[in-house]
């Protein structure tokens, strides 16, 4: 599962913070997978190399999305051993 984190709305659209849901976005369109409503996110369902592959984007403020993401995760079954977050840190040393 790649989760790409954001801000809803199209005045964040080309900000830093949304860097996250515009790879997952890239992702889906080269994958050429539609996203769908799923809770409180949107996700494309996929596969890749013949592993299933799940794109996920968070419909809420990238600083609250944490049950956004624990809701996909319980409803696949997943850990979070099977997540890949994207996400910008313009803070990492």
């Amino acid at each position: 599962m790649v989760v790409g984190l954001g801000n809803p709305g199209p005045e964040y659209r080309d900000t830093r913070h949304n860097i996250g849901q515009r790879v997952v976005d890239h992702l889906a369109q080269q994958l050429k997978k539609a996203w769908h409503p799923d809770g409180r996110a949107l996700v494309a369902r996929g596969s890749w190399r013949g592993d299933a592959l799940y794109l996920v984007k968070p419909q809420s403020f990238m600083n609250v999305s944490g049950p956004s993401v624990r809701h996909v995760l319980l409803t696949l079954g997943a850990g979070p051993e099977d997540l890949v977050l994207v996400y910008d840190d313009i803070d990492m040393a």
